[in-house]
């Protein structure tokens, strides 16, 4: 996340021309006998600021919309931004009468088909995934809401069910950032799952742990590095970073609170480099908790 927060609303139609149109929803959610129906007017907020691999929505953006607790009711909802400015077009839906209350859930990135719940997804956090067009595939977001006919709106706030870590490195005596050219995180698992009923992201209990390698160039002293989105997980021996600068090989061991990364906590790094070893801080941003660490590291 950047440090600017977006509000997006939602442009829903005011009136569906009959059930069959509404494929995703049945009449349990439509005015079919007594007053004129009410559509829900939906908006949606990211409680996060903005999503990590990105500050804004971006074309056709999609959502997928549920309702919670309805039998055969709004299933897998798709709303689409378009021309990636916030404001989403779909399937309108409609409350039955001013006494029910109906809850929501929203997830994104949209998956499957309309009418059909979407399930839990599986995928994977390796470095193909991590470069800016592929990292909102997994950048996974979700949210409830509850409105009525009398208040219609169903206002989303969505929230990160990933993790993130970010790693800024600086220069040291006699040294420059400039000519890292890989850097690899050990011992996290990259295979996982995002459950679109329950919003609950996590790794593969059963996967095995890989190495996640990535390329980069141009590295600037204090700034950060485009951050990484990880499954949330338990740590079971321990995180190692290492880097390959001017042709030499630096590590480290990275430290996390209760050997666990867990859902919308960003564990950003600052890292010194010397020419005998990397020294490790740590920074804080909002909104997300951010774990704060410590250590050292010594030249390969």
């Amino acid at each position: 996340m950047k440090t600017t927060n977006f509000f997006y609303r939602i442009s829903v139609g005011v009136i569906c021309g009959s059930a069959l149109a509404l494929s995703a929803c049945n009449d349990e959610l439509t005015n079919t006998v007594d007053n004129e129906p009410v559509a829900a007017n939906v908006t949606a907020q990211i409680c996060t600021e903005t999503r990590a691999s990105g500050t804004s929505w971006t074309n056709n953006d999609a959502i997928g919309i549920s309702s919670i607790g309805q039998t055969s009711a709004c299933t897998n909802v798709k709303y689409v931004t378009a021309n990636g400015d916030g404001i989403f077009t779909g399937t309108p839906i409609y409350f039955q009468d001013a006494q029910s209350s109906v809850t929501f859930s929203a997830y994104y990135p949209f998956s499957g088909s309309e009418g059909t719940g979407a399930g839990i997804l599986a995928n994977s956090t390796q470095s193909d995934n991590q470069s800016a067009e592929n990292q909102p595939n997994i950048d996974y977001l979700w949210a409830t809401a509850t409105a009525n006919k009398e208040h219609p709106t169903v206002n989303f706030i969505f929230s990160h069910q990933m993790s993130k870590l970010t790693l800024v490195f600086q220069n040291g005596i006699d040294t420059e950032v400039s000519g890292i050219t890989t850097y690899t995180l050990k011992g996290l698992k990259m295979e996982g799952t995002f459950d679109t009923g329950t919003g609950k992201a996590i790794a593969k209990e059963d996967a095995n742990t890989e190495n996640l390698t990535v390329a980069t160039s141009g590295v600037i002293s204090g700034s950060a590095l485009p951050s990484l989105i990880l499954y949330p997980q338990v740590i079971t021996d321990k995180l190692e970073l290492s880097i390959m600068n001017g042709g030499k090989s630096y590590s480290c061991d990275l430290t996390v609170t209760n050997n666990a990364l867990a859902n919308g906590k960003d564990y950003q790094y600052t890292i010194t480099l010397t020419k005998e070893q990397l020294k490790v801080t740590s920074s804080s941003i909002e909104p997300w908790i951010t774990e704060k660490h410590s250590g050292t590291a010594t030249i390969e």
